[in-house]
């Protein structure tokens, strides 16, 4: 029951516009003065929903697929790359902290 509300939820906020805020704040990352780091856990959230990191990954996996050569070194060279590798590496209670996916208790 949990799993098919969570999987109806998922395809009603695929089906939104993408929120515009996520998706500046990772499209200026070129933009970025030289040596200031991206507020990664922000824009690419971790011990939250599930929900959001993979919100905000289908909003990198869009950015990647575009082929701005210019955005994607940015992404590398300013820690996005090593971010998303821990985030990846991590073990899933730390990831995702007490919540798998929804916020409900």
């Amino acid at each position: 029951q949990e799993e098919r509300l969570a999987a109806r939820a998922w395809q009603l906020m695929m089906m939104l516009p993408t929120n515009r805020e996520m998706r500046t704040g990772l499209e200026r990352l070129p933009a970025l003065p030289p040596g200031q780091e991206p507020e990664w856990p922000v824009l690419l959230p971790e011990g939250g929903s599930a929900f959001k990191l993979l919100y905000s990954l289908q909003i990198v996996d869009t950015l990647m697929q575009d082929g701005d050569d210019a955005w994607l070194g940015a992404f590398a060279a300013r820690g996005g790359l090593r971010h998303l590798l821990r985030l990846l590496t991590a073990p899933a209670e730390e990831l995702l902290g007490q919540h798998r996916g929804s916020q409900r208790k």
